[in-house]
């Protein structure tokens, strides 16, 4: 079965972090198994839906958007060092370093699980 993994962009949603509520976006990965590539990007995106349900704040005036950004078919999933669940958040409140806090919370998170995963994974695949 075909194998796609799918970089995911969330903007404009109004969060409450640590008891603040934030405008923010996020970039998240997920990893789908499905025949069909239209069918796996909506199961990507419906994974994230359930996953965010309850934490969205906006109105149906002020609506939150999310849309793949990019997709590619794989061969297996092995040995990919991006998790496929969780999301790396960023602040849209400013715009002037808007691009630089997206891409560089990405750069960094994936970055620091390489780390990790090099310096530590003889250890934690023992």
């Amino acid at each position: 079965m075909p194998k796609y993994i799918f970089v995911i962009n969330g903007q404009n949603f109004k969060i409450n972090f640590e008891g603040k509520i934030q405008k923010v976006g996020f970039y998240t990965t997920r990893r789908i198994n499905n025949n069909d590539v239209g069918t796996a990007e909506k199961v990507a995106l419906d994974l994230i839906r359930a996953e965010l349900d309850g934490l969205v704040l906006n109105d149906r005036v002020d609506q939150p958007v999310v849309y793949v950004e990019s997709v590619r078919e794989v061969e297996s999933f092995e040995g990919d060092l991006v998790p496929g669940s969780g999301f790396t958040w960023y602040d849209e409140t400013n715009e002037e370093n808007w691009l630089f806090n997206s891409f560089s919370s990405v750069s960094f998170a994936a970055s620091a699980l390489k780390e990790f995963v090099l310096d530590f994974g003889p250890w934690i695949l023992d």
